[in-house]
């Protein structure tokens, strides 16, 4: 399906783990999806998806009521949720 499994993190280092992996890796991770899982993060409070090749966000999204900061520069959206 494509999708992106996070499992086992804690949603306060999340963001600190992906940044993490981007500068670690010799060729930066690019994601193509936006994570669903990080919908079941009701908690969350930010989201740094900034540089990716993200096109859509899901929908699901709007789960995320304690969400306050939401960074998606430099991506490729076309599709955006609307409720």
């Amino acid at each position: 399906y494509g999708r992106i499994l996070l499992s086992g993190f804690n949603e306060n280092n999340l963001n600190k783990i992906i940044e993490i992996m981007k500068k670690k890796s010799k060729n930066p991770i690019k994601l193509n999806l936006f994570p669903i899982q990080l919908t079941n993060l009701k908690n969350l409070k930010q989201i740094n998806m900034n540089g990716n090749n993200i096109q859509t966000i899901p929908i699901e999204i709007c789960n995320l009521l304690n969400l306050t900061e939401l960074y998606l520069s430099d991506n490729e959206i076309t599709i955006i949720p609307i409720e």
